[in-house]
């Protein structure tokens, strides 16, 4: 047992840290006094300690990560997997940490890719042309899978595009909900639309003059879609609606 001299407390020998230079080869003060008195310590000169080390950084610079890529090379698979689990560990945290860095330095962030993007500019063009040629086919492979999973989330429905000036209609049906839209618009701004009283009125009015709403979501039996869209048409002519397709077409609408 020992006395502590900093808290005057009692403890075993296993409490305190070893210490050559003492008779009873153990420090003065005990493990968690040391503790305390560390912590002060360097809340006391934490920004010398923090000068210290951005000085010997910048001293050391070229040795300092020579030696950080002597030891991830050693240290591949180690490292590898300490960053992944350090990542799983901390993922919500790393991300706020991100979010709140990109936050306070998101002018400075797009002038350094700015200019990182001028000065490189031919390799990574290059860069970007050998890594579409290395993946080409899992890239291609990756846009179609992606393609199809969203367009299997999308509903069936029937649904209008309503030109708000005019109150004109385009009653239409699909079996990808709201993608259907994109590829209309994608037409529209193409000025090859296959209706050409809509691209008329489109081309006349501007895009800010027409909205896109469902009417009513139904399965995806194409049967079945294009059933009501004839009876949701044959209503509106009845309720005296003015429509882009007074006929349907046989186009997916």
């Amino acid at each position: 047992m020992k006395v502590c001299k900093k808290c005057n407390e009692t403890k075993p020998l296993t409490e305190f840290h070893k210490d050559k230079s003492a008779k009873d080869g153990r420090h003065a003060y005990c493990k968690a006094c040391k503790r305390i008195s560390a912590k002060q310590w360097y809340q006391e000169n934490k920004e010398a300690i923090a000068e210290h080390h951005r000085q010997y950084r910048q001293k050391n610079k070229e040795a300092i990560s020579e030696h950080n890529r002597q030891y991830r090379q050693k240290n591949k698979e180690a490292v590898l997997e300490y960053q992944r689990q350090y990542y799983q560990e901390n993922k919500e945290a790393i991300a706020k940490r991100e979010r709140q860095y990109y936050q306070k330095n998101k002018e400075a962030i797009s002038e350094y890719k700015r200019q990182y993007r001028q000065k490189n500019k031919e390799a990574i063009t290059e860069h970007q042309r050998q890594w579409y040629q290395e993946n080409k086919k899992a890239f291609l492979e990756r846009g179609r899978q992606y393609r199809q999973e969203r367009k299997a989330k999308q509903p069936g429905c029937v649904y209008q595009i309503v030109n708000s000036i005019n109150g004109k209609v385009y009653v239409g049906q699909t079996t990808s909900g709201n993608l259907r839209w994109k590829k209309h618009l994608s037409a529209l701004r193409g000025n090859y639309h296959e209706n050409p009283n809509l691209q008329a009125d489109f081309n006349k009015f501007g895009e800010e003059a027409f909205e896109w709403s469902i009417i009513q979501e139904l399965s995806k039996d194409k049967e079945m879609l294009e059933q009501e869209e004839t009876k949701i048409i044959q209503k509106f002519l009845s309720e005296g609606k003015n429509l882009y397709n007074v006929q349907k077409t046989s186009e997916d609408k």
